[in-house]
């Protein structure tokens, strides 16, 4: 038995990642309202990390696609509330191109205690579609106030899972195909 790939409209992508982090950097990100209308773009971002066939870019908080295709993203963060008061439900998610686009599968909620007295443990994971020269950002909100958000360490990773030739509606929804023949 033979085991042959098939590809429709994705073939199997290999070297492709990038990533920034910031390590210890306790970043007050500044929130000028609430809710998600009013989210701020994460910029606790220090360093560059490992790439290959993308652009991370630790100065603008971001990382740049160079291939179009499906990439598997992580991100973990420590986070407090920077208020003295009661708790506040913050937002986390990534966003596409300055904030314009975000993936709901890439979303999480937490609440943090006032004054600094809980650092919250983030983790989103998930798969997102991007094109060349999209740029993936975290972006942060406050369902409950307009109090800041203190980023001790963030860590943005995006590895390629498949590169798209075709089109994402209407091509290959499965991606890599394997066929079975007998010899």
């Amino acid at each position: 038995m033979n085991i042959y790939p098939i590809t429709t409209s994705d073939t199997v992508a290999t070297d492709t990642y990038g990533e920034i982090y910031g390590y210890e950097v306790s970043a007050t990100i500044a929130l000028g309202g609430t809710g998600i209308a009013n989210k701020a773009q994460i910029t606790a971002f220090d360093k560059n990390g490992y790439y290959y066939d993308t652009t991370p870019d630790h100065t603008n908080d971001h990382i740049t696609i160079a291939t179009t295709g499906r990439y598997l993203v992580n991100v973990s963060l420590t986070a407090a509330s920077a208020a003295a008061g009661g708790a506040d439900n913050m937002g986390f998610g990534v966003f596409k191109n300055n904030g314009a686009t975000q993936y709901k599968n890439l979303h999480v909620n937490r609440t943090l205690a006032g004054g600094g007295g809980d650092n919250g443990s983030i983790s989103l994971s998930g798969i997102a579609f991007f094109i060349e020269n999209d740029t993936v950002e975290v972006w942060v909100w406050n369902y409950d106030s307009a109090d800041d958000v203190v980023i001790d360490d963030i860590n943005l990773s995006l590895v390629m899972l498949s590169e798209e030739i075709g089109n994402p509606i209407t091509g290959n929804p499965m991606g890599l195909l394997l066929a079975l023949t007998y010899s």
